[in-house]
């Protein structure tokens, strides 16, 4: 006689709500002052590569956060830096095929003149990176779209020019957010990622060669210093909130219901 399997339960199951673990996330808003104005590196394993006090700091208030709490600068708003590329790291690690990526950022405008002339704000780089064992394998790049004072950063995927209107740099009173949204996939031995921007009024793709297996190892926020003196950074900076690289959902308990479904017990 066959008796088959109850399926309720399997139905219960497979109807069960799959959570997502975040492989890392975080909203700064437990960050402390460490040094200095507000300086922030060397919490929560965020690390620095230059040792001038305040480049990475913490700011608070409404208008510097999306949602509540507090944000992080990375620039030359308190500080001027001692090397013309500064990176703010984070170890991570995360197969970067089944892997996503989202962070809430704004750029601030330079507040005085440079100091190659008196009139013209200094505009430099800011992004962010991804590295795995041998060194940074994508970068998201903001960049100055001239020498003369221009509120527009083009938008630069490793250090090629994304054919868009960029994003607007804003004043100190009154920050810009947006949203970068990144997701990737394997294809063969190669590594597809795809990006947004602004809501997703912009959009762009590309594939990393032999990277379908690659494992970041790092995360960065960067400021690249246009001069190639760092004393003349400008006082631009940029603010970062709500990084999210969250774990690919286990479907486990899906594929296990589905095989149990079809299983009958025999006597």
């Amino acid at each position: 006689m066959k008796k088959i399997l109850s399926t309720l339960p399997l139905l219960a199951l497979m109807l069960t709500p799959v959570v997502t673990q975040a492989a890392y996330t975080t909203n700064f808003d437990g960050a402390v002052t460490n040094g200095g104005v507000a300086n922030f590196a060397d919490q929560d394993g965020w690390t620095i590569n230059d040792g001038a006090i305040d480049l990475s700091f913490i700011q608070t208030g409404s208008a510097y956060t999306v949602g509540s709490g507090q944000s992080i600068g990375l620039g030359g708003f308190y500080a001027a830096p001692g090397t013309t590329s500064v990176s703010l790291s984070r170890t991570i690690s995360q197969n970067l095929s089944i892997s996503a990526f989202s962070v809430d950022f704004a750029i601030i405008n330079s507040y005085a003149p440079n100091g190659l002339n008196n009139f013209f704000e200094a505009d430099d780089t800011f992004g962010f990176s991804f590295s795995d064992a041998g060194g940074e394998i994508l970068t998201v790049d903001f960049a100055p779209t001239s020498l003369v004072e221009n509120n527009i950063r083009k938008l630069s995927v490793l250090g090629v020019d994304v054919p868009v209107n960029g994003i607007v740099a804003t004043d100190y009173n009154s920050p810009g957010w947006y949203t970068l949204g990144m997701t990737f996939a394997a294809n063969g031995a190669d590594l597809d990622y795809f990006g947004t921007l602004a809501n997703g009024s912009v959009t762009f793709n590309g594939t990393l060669a032999g990277k379908a297996n690659a494992i970041a190892t790092k995360l960065s926020v960067n400021f690249d210093v246009a001069d190639v003196d760092p004393a003349n950074a400008g006082s631009n900076y940029i603010l970062v909130d709500n990084i999210s690289i969250p774990e690919p959902t286990s479907l486990m308990s899906v594929l296990l219901a589905v095989g149990l479904l079809g299983a009958r017990r025999r006597r």
